[in-house]
């Protein structure tokens, strides 16, 4: 007779078993390995990692009560420097819309003035023409 080839199953299914099978044992491994070290190097290795990192923690705090102190410091100074207590309140132009020649009139360039169009200006232009 003609063999059928193997199901999806019957690959698939011892894989996904091995596969887990295989991780839950070497983290077992793992885990044993990592508490006999531990206990083989005592709490000295706990402690030395412990007072590194307060060490280090430190050092953090440390940098940063500098800091705010000189940022205090500067406020400070600059603080008495500078005289709050006369200035003017000075308005400032604003431009009503952002065309190009506020802009350029704002920026210093000369504005472009067009002659206005108005109904009266143009009765009085035909007016000398005649």
């Amino acid at each position: 007779g003609k063999r059928r080839p193997p199901s999806a199953w019957s690959i698939g299914l011892p894989a996904i078993g091995l596969a887990l099978v295989g991780t839950l044992s070497l983290s077992r491994f793992v885990q044993a390995r990592n508490e006999i070290t531990d206990r083989s190097l005592g709490s000295t290795y706990r402690s030395e990692a412990a007072r590194e990192h307060k060490q280090e923690q430190d050092r953090k705090d440390e940098a940063v009560r500098t800091t705010q102190q000189s940022l205090q410091q500067e406020y400070e100074k600059m603080q008495k420097e500078m005289d709050l207590t006369s200035w003017d309140n000075v308005p400032i132009r604003r431009p009503a819309n952002n065309t190009p020649t506020d802009i350029d009139e704002l920026l210093g360039a000369k504005p472009q003035t067009q002659p206005s169009s108005t109904p009266t200006t143009q009765a009085k232009e035909q007016d000398t023409l005649r």
